[in-house]
């Protein structure tokens, strides 16, 4: 299994597509500056087996409670938030990408209710909780990947 690569990497990785595409190098400082000053936690950072495209669309909940997971093709050794920070931004760009194409799909309530409820089954089963900071880190670098993603998208559609 293939080790994930680090929040700042992903961010990079990221930001030199935004950069390429016209957002100015300064905004792109910016947030990479706010991802670096999160607090960091002195604890070792735990590796456990990771999804590594883990979004609602790769989980089907049954009553009983029964949760599959699906599409793991993907799958990567890394911190847990990484697929935690990637399940958030997953629900939080979700949202943002409706406004953009057809319209909202999904109540903003239920998207809020699948969080809280994702977050709380976690922690009470996870294998080891990651820091507030921390978490917020692994979705921002996400979100910022989607954000990249989206542009780059938007661009190819332009007319040449």
């Amino acid at each position: 299994m293939r080790p994930a690569v680090s929040v700042i990497e992903r961010f990079d990785n990221a930001a030199y597509t935004l950069g390429r595409l016209g957002v100015d190098s300064y905004s792109l400082m910016a947030m990479r500056n706010s991802i670096l000053g999160l607090p960091k936690t002195t604890a070792p950072e735990p590796v456990v087996a990771l999804h590594g495209d883990f979004t609602p669309r790769n989980v089907l909940c049954r009553p009983g409670p029964v949760v599959t997971v699906l599409d793991t093709d993907l799958s990567l050794a890394g911190h847990p938030a990484y697929d935690l920070g990637w399940f958030l931004a997953a629900l939080e760009f979700l949202d943002r990408w409706q406004l953009y194409t057809t319209g909202r799909a999904y109540d903003r309530n239920a998207l809020d209710r699948v969080r809280s409820a994702f977050l709380s089954g976690y922690t009470s089963e996870g294998p080891a909780v990651p820091s507030t900071h921390t978490l917020a880190a692994h979705t921002a670098a996400r979100l910022v990947q989607r954000w990249a993603q989206y542009a780059s998208h938007l661009q190819a559609e332009q007319p040449r």
